[in-house]
């Protein structure tokens, strides 16, 4: 009887230890899933019209509306601070295209790709001169990683329109 005693709370033990490791397993599981990440923050920048690199007897118009998918709300921040330079690096980006490069899914996405660094360039131009201004002998330290800011921007294409 003793035995049994001793068998069954030893299984009662191991039984409530392995529910409680599988809770605070589960637990600790859910506060780092991309579930519980922060959502992403949209930005609108602007519909633009551009004359395309062509042939002058053939001119050709892009309209693209271009929102931005960044990661942090600091970075909206940062866009919305820097937007004029933002939209002249579009502008500049855009009208330097051929339309023949831009009738492809693979031509859009480079192009977007080629936004996004335009628009992390910018992004890390102003965080590197906040950070001189902080603390000169960072500056180098903070301005040093393009990729990061780079990776935390995406461009999306709300319309798109060669003519």
């Amino acid at each position: 009887m003793r035995t049994k005693l001793v068998l069954a709370l030893s299984l009662l033990v191991t039984v409530a230890g392995g529910g409680i490791a599988f809770y605070v397993h589960g637990q600790s599981q859910s506060i780092g899933s991309p579930s519980a990440a922060t959502p992403p923050v949209f930005v609108p920048i602007d519909t633009f019209t551009v004359n395309l690199v062509s042939a002058p007897t053939q001119m050709q118009v892009l309209q693209a509306g271009i929102t931005l998918k960044l990661r942090e709300k600091a970075t909206a921040v940062q866009i919305k601070d820097s937007l004029p330079e933002i939209r002249h690096r579009v502008v500049m980006t855009l009208s330097a295209q051929r339309s023949q490069e831009l009738l492809s899914a693979t031509g859009k996405q480079k192009l977007a790709a080629e936004l996004g660094n335009a628009i992390a360039k910018v992004i890390s131009s102003t965080e590197s001169a906040v950070a001189t201004e902080a603390a000169p002998t960072q500056s180098a330290v903070a301005g040093a990683d393009l990729r990061t800011v780079s990776a935390s921007v995406e461009v999306l294409f709300t319309s798109f329109i060669i003519q």
